[in-house]
């Protein structure tokens, strides 16, 4: 019984760190594959990458400033919202992008920025989010930045070799933006589940 209720008692911040670890690795891979396809179009890879990752940090700092704007009620419901619409962002953000550079030459720019500027400022809205969720499963500063921080970073680490070792070397990149896609909505689906039709909120 002990047992059960220690699980009972983790298992809410340990689905919602495990959440930040795909979400870091989803995030992580959605910066390279939107440099990357700025690189393949444009050329000059390395102003490409430099500029995409840039002006995401940028947007991902504004996303960290407006999320206390969201209140304290609704915060699973929110968090679902995000990842479902980070996932419809990221999946469609490659084809779109070399649809509009080839259609759309004059706004080409527009759907470019579109994406890089919403996407970072998504990403900055979750782990602020997150670690307001937390707030009511570990109760320390410290724990809580801890099981969620950290779980970000180390999936951010594990994508980035995965992307070069593993997902570059067989498929291409709109393939690998509906599997980032994935990631965002198995998070969304596991959290609904868990929290909202399980009711553990």
């Amino acid at each position: 019984v002990a047992y059960k209720e220690r699980i009972q008692k983790h298992l809410p911040s340990g689905l919602l760190a495990a959440s930040m670890f795909l979400t870091g690795a989803s995030g992580l891979i959605g910066e390279v594959l939107l440099g990357s396809v700025n690189s393949y179009l444009l050329g000059n890879s390395i102003q490409q990458m430099v500029t995409v990752f840039g002006l995401m940090m940028l947007m991902m700092g504004v996303g960290a400033l407006l999320q206390y704007k969201i209140g304290d009620t609704n915060l699973i419901e929110e968090f679902i919202l995000l990842e479902v619409a980070l996932a419809v962002l990221i999946g469609f953000a490659p084809i779109t992008i070399y649809w509009a550079f080839g259609a759309l030459a004059g706004s080409f720019v527009v759907i470019q920025y579109f994406f890089i500027l919403g996407i970072g400022l998504l990403i900055g809205f979750e782990i602020p989010l997150v670690l307001r969720i937390n707030e009511r499963y570990i109760k320390t500063i410290g724990a809580n930045f801890a099981s969620t921080v950290s779980l970000d970073y180390i999936g951010a680490f594990v994508a980035a070799y995965a992307f070069v070792y593993i997902f570059i070397r067989h498929f291409p990149l709109y393939e690998i933006s509906v599997m980032v896609a994935g990631g965002n909505l198995l998070v969304a689906v596991i959290t609904f589940w868990y929290f909202v039709h399980q009711k553990k909120v």
